[in-house]
């Protein structure tokens, strides 16, 4: 189990990278899921549903004018970050 610091850095590497969408008013923070959400992890085919009650990561911005918002579940992040940390660049703790 990571720390919610380490949740949010996964989440942060996860979606970095070269993009075009200007994102404005962003807040990440961790959030029991009221209802289905679909994970929008980039790292598990095919996406999936995070079921209510679970805890998930949420970004909220405006991206390219228009407000959203996408959640990654936890264990999803979880493998993420140990895909991380065995083969580096991933994540900002994994490189200390």
């Amino acid at each position: 189990m990571l720390t919610n610091a380490q949740y949010l850095d996964a989440n942060d590497s996860m979606f970095a990278g070269p993009d075009e969408t200007v994102i404005e008013c962003r807040t990440t923070k961790i959030v029991t899921i009221r209802k289905d959400q679909t994970c929008m992890c980039c790292f598990h085919e095919p996406l999936h549903i995070i079921k209510a009650g679970k805890k998930a990561v949420r970004d909220k911005a405006i991206a390219d004018g228009k407000w959203g918002s996408c959640y990654v579940c936890l264990p999803c992040l979880e493998r993420w970050w140990n895909h991380c940390e065995k083969y580096g660049d991933c994540c900002n703790e994994g490189q200390k």
